[in-house]
């Protein structure tokens, strides 16, 4: 018998079946008053109710997982259960289970029709309501199709015309049956997932074009090497006596890449954007960060240094200061140098002076220099404040499509960027992830925002900090599924433990950091459609990848396979999807 045959009667007859028992449990009730009895019926009602909601569920499972994985759309339930042979569903089913557990589904179905068709039949005693003697009629399986194909799958029929006399132990027997068919294709569909996710891992290894993934890492690793260049500078610029603690505020900025072409050499300089601040004596004011331009650069001691020209700043918007890390250029007046002694002193003298400040780093060795092109320039008045990803996320602002694409382009650079670099020690969630805040001249009651300039924050507590233990290099899985967790968390608008709480019922206090894998696959499920196709596919990657990390011989940060593996296959495509939106 064809598959849309065997579904069709299997699930049409199974509430038939359901409603036989209860019309023979109403009407025992009238000839025989046994609690006992009636206690057992309703057993049995119960355990072939389960195995029919447990049977509807893996016919669910597998036409999601065949049809999402050959890319068609299909709704799920009743209408569709006729679909698993035939037409497109039923290519999709045959490609995803292949032909070998194809038929051993199929067989299983068959199985369970057959023993459905013994359970009815351990029913096997049938009276005619309307006559007045009984008569035994033994059920044939054209029977069972015949109600199963009936208008009335309710099973009014059955109540209304016939009642069983029941064989408890026999029923019972066959129910144990139904279980046993359920968890074999319950089996199949587990080993068929994970034997796709197996595939998935696989393909997330092909690089499409390696030589333009070596070349973005090669240029995000000489980004990595700068960002503790400056991190060495900051600790040997401070003086522990001064304050108890020194702050800044990172932004994380990513080189800028082409969306026709891919870089094909390194870079002898990048620009880094900070804001600094010292925490205020009085421990209930928050910290308030200040502008103060700062040009960070590495060259032998015996050079010249010139400091990079100002950024120009937009009457419209306030454009933080920029630290620069390069090599030596032209050189400036002798007399414009000097040697850092207290970094806090000199930006307090330098912005009461209203003019830039830059520090260069000389082989290790900080020097200050007043940049004579920009001395004249007051520096904008602004007062910066900061608020987290999280906090963010749960004012429910809203976030424009353009911004979510570029966030998560960022986010996802500075992953390979900042990961095992001092800066980030923490981890990489929404509440390591920061925007700065100012309030509008206008309305001093609103603030705006900086939704794309993501920064992360530091305290350097000691000239010390530049001999901390570089962070644990080994959890690549972790920080992969925390950066498909904060993509869906932008895209969505929302964090994770909010969907968690509201589809899964799971309490903040609750979801332990355990459970995050799985209710973040369950959410992927749930909004994957809405993504576009580029972004859907990153996160897919990024979970991909946690899944991947977690078998045995995993890669290490160090790995170059690695870094060309997400070059290729999650800043790559952010990268494309940013320039749709560019050239909009």
């Amino acid at each position: 018998m064809a598959g849309v045959e065997i579904a069709g009667v299997v699930l049409g007859a199974i509430p038939l079946v359901i409603e036989g028992l209860k019309a023979y449990q109403k009407s025992i009730k009238s000839i025989k008053r046994s609690v006992k009895y009636d206690s057992s019926l309703k057993k049995l009602i119960r355990g072939v109710t389960e195995q029919k909601i447990w049977l509807e569920d893996n016919l669910d499972k597998l036409l999601l997982a065949a049809c999402n994985a050959s890319g068609i759309n299909i709704s799920v339930g009743s209408d569709h259960w006729s679909e698993i042979l035939t037409g497109n569903s039923g290519q999709a089913v045959q490609k995803y289970l292949g032909n070998t557990k194809q038929a051993q589904f199929k067989e299983l179905m068959e199985d369970f029709e057959s023993t459905l068709l013994d359970i009815a039949n351990a029913l096997h005693a049938v009276q005619r309501s309307r006559k007045k003697e009984s008569s035994l009629v033994r059920l044939t399986r054209i029977d069972i199709r015949k109600l199963a194909l009936s208008e009335d799958l309710d099973g009014k029929l059955v109540s209304k015309r016939v009642w069983y006399l029941i064989e408890e132990p026999t029923i019972k027997s066959l129910t144990k049956e139904l279980h046993e068919l359920n968890s074999q294709m319950s089996r199949i569909l587990t080993d068929n997932k994970e034997l796709q996710e197996l595939k998935n891992i696989q393909v997330s290894k092909i690089i499409p074009d390696e030589r333009k993934a070596s070349a973005m890492a090669s240029l995000l690793r000489q980004v990595r090497s700068y960002t503790d260049r400056l991190f060495e500078a900051f600790c040997k610029a401070w003086v522990l006596s001064c304050h108890p603690s020194h702050n800044v505020a990172l932004f994380l900025d990513t080189p800028k890449f082409s969306t026709t072409g891919w870089p094909s050499c390194g870079i002898s300089s990048f620009n880094f954007r900070t804001l600094l601040n010292d925490w205020p004596k009085d421990v209930k004011l928050s910290p308030a960060w200040h502008e103060v331009g700062v040009t960070v650069m590495e060259g032998d001691i015996s050079q010249k240094i010139h400091s990079s020209p100002a950024t120009s700043q937009s009457s419209n918007t306030q454009i933080p200061p920029s630290i620069t890390v390069s090599t030596p250029g032209p050189s400036i007046p002798q007399d414009t140098l000097d040697q850092v002694k207290n970094l806090c002193i000199e930006l307090d003298r330098a912005k009461s002076a209203q003019r830039s400040l830059d520090l260069f780093l000389r082989c290790g060795h900080p020097t200050l220099c007043y940049d004579l092109s920009t001395c004249q320039q007051k520096p904008s008045p602004t007062t910066w404040d900061t608020i987290s990803l999280e906090e963010l996320l749960s004012s429910q602002k809203r976030i424009l499509p353009r911004q979510k694409v570029r966030l998560a382009l960022k986010l996802a650079a500075s992953l390979l960027q900042l990961k095992t670099s001092q800066w980030l020690c923490t981890a990489w969630s929404n509440r390591a992830i920061y925007f700065p805040k100012t309030t509008l001249q206008a309305a001093h009651q609103t603030h705006r925002i900086e939704i794309e300039q993501p920064l992360i924050l530091y305290t350097f507590e000691s000239a010390a900090a530049a001999a901390q233990s570089i962070p644990n290099e080994a959890k690549p899985r972790l920080m992969f599924l925390e950066l498909g967790i904060l993509l869906m968390e932008i895209f969505n608008e929302e964090p994770i433990s909010t969907f968690a709480q509201r589809e899964q019922g799971i309490e903040p206090a609750m979801f332990h950091p355990k459970m995050r894998e799985g209710v973040a696959r369950d959410w992927f499920d749930e909004t994957s459609e809405q993504m576009t196709d580029q972004y859907a596919k990153v996160v897919e990657t990024c979970l991909s990848f946690a899944l991947e990390r977690a078998q045995p011989g995993a890669q290490t940060w160090d790995d170059g396979d690695l870094w060309k593996s997400v070059c290729a296959k999650i800043i790559g495509p952010l990268n494309q999807e940013c320039g749709t939106f560019r050239s909009a």
